[in-house]
């Protein structure tokens, strides 16, 4: 009974949280811009899970918390309010791209390029926190570039899901990496000035500064709707094309903040770092079954870096990158390691696997009757064939 309510602990249960919630917002976004009518609104949907989170967190900290309504209402609009104007800016431009990226990307491919932002977090704190970056982490940040590098360089595809509609199937592969490269950046920034807003302010509760930043990001969200997309909502309304997924994703999306302060509370910056990269590994096989895409080789290696090198970075064991043996036995000491190694294992038999079952029955194409009629019919035409053949009668006659 005690290894039972062990395994079933706060801890446990958030990050278990975490990674469902990490991989299903992902498809549930990509299904919902891929397949289906596609009617629903970005800027509506974004505002809608802020207004979600502002409710629930509200809930929570009354049920929870310390505070009464009027303690909660005013907290909302205090000066230490107003710090966070400019992070709930940068989330409200993130979560617009993300359904943009996902919309123009398969699933693996933006898992693996939004881990990004693990550099542009490592960047940003470097100049508004003046934090030292380690030889192991610097170290980390290249791997993860390179993985990520490597996995654009792949030929993953995704075939058209059945029910998409002809503008859903043109996808624009350029347009989903800049908006992942501009998400990361915000994520980035925004993750570091919310930091350092914590640090210098007055200790307030996780629900409270959840409703401090949806108050500010509804505000700043209808900013948006009013410029492009107020008359579309006049004439359509507010819930257009909703349906059971949009609600999912809404419901995910806006939990986000809360079980991400739940993992920070109970758990620690390196379990989120394995959190995150589980996620990554189920929403990429699950997107397998769900959209049939297909990877291949060099999505596997690259994919594999960028999981390493998140683990790699948030570990708090230290060792020198010049020598290969301190890599080595830093690989083997730790135990957080020792089991994304087996989880990297996992991964390359299973992407093994697939690869060779996706490619044991690759034929040629054969060419019909038909269609090589059809080919000579017009070089007969143009006269091609009978230039051929009056050049092959002459040498015949030439050699007899």
């Amino acid at each position: 009974m005690s290894g039972m309510s062990s395994l079933i602990s706060a801890k446990n249960v958030s990050l278990l949280a975490l990674v469902l919630q990490q991989a299903a917002l992902v498809l549930m976004i990509r299904y919902s811009r891929a397949v289906g009518d596609n009617a629903y609104i970005i800027s509506a949907a974004v505002v809608t899970a802020e207004v979600v989170k502002i409710v629930l967190n509200w809930s929570l900290e009354l049920t929870v918390g310390e505070k009464r309504t009027t303690s909660v209402f005013s907290d909302l609009f205090s000066t230490e309010s107003v710090k966070l104007v400019v992070p709930a800016l940068l989330y409200v431009i993130q979560n617009n791209l993300l359904f943009v990226a996902l919309g123009n990307l398969s699933v693996p491919i933006y898992q693996v390029t939004n881990q990004g932002k693990l550099l542009t977090t490592a960047l940003f704190s470097r100049i508004l926190l003046g934090r030292e970056i380690t030889y192991k982490q610097y170290f980390s940040l290249f791997v993860l570039a390179a993985g990520v590098a490597i996995v654009h360089l792949s030929s993953t595809e995704q075939k058209i899901p059945q029910g998409a509609t002809e503008e859903q199937s043109q996808q624009n592969h350029l347009l989903g990496l800049a908006a992942v490269f501009f998400s990361c950046c915000t994520s980035g920034f925004a993750g570091v000035y919310f930091e350092k807003v914590l640090k210098s302010s007055p200790k307030i509760s996780v629900y409270i500064r959840n409703c401090q930043l949806g108050v500010w990001s509804v505000l700043l969200g209808v900013v948006p709707i009013l410029v492009w997309d107020l008359e579309v909502i006049q004439q359509q309304g507010w819930f257009t094309g909703y349906n059971a997924v949009v609600v999912g994703v809404i419901m995910c999306q806006a939990g986000t903040g809360l079980i991400v302060g739940l993992v920070m509370k109970y758990a620690d910056t390196i379990l989120k770092g394995f959190a995150t990269s589980v996620a990554v590994v189920i929403a990429t096989i699950m997107s397998i079954f769900i959209f049939d895409t297909t990877l291949d080789w060099q999505f596997g290696v690259g994919a594999s870096m960028v999981i390493w090198a998140v683990q790699l970075y948030s570990s708090n064991k230290d060792f020198t990158i010049w020598f290969p043996g301190n890599v080595f036995r830093f690989f083997l000491s730790s135990k957080k390691i020792k089991r994304c190694s087996v989880l990297l294992i996992v991964w390359g038999i299973f992407a093994s696997f697939y690869l060779q079952t996706n490619t044991r029955d690759i034929q040629q194409p054969e060419i019909s009757n038909e269609l090589l009629l059809g080919v000579e019919s017009p070089l007969r035409q143009s006269g091609v064939l009978n230039m051929e053949s009056q050049h092959m009668t002459i040498q015949n006659a030439t050699l007899h």
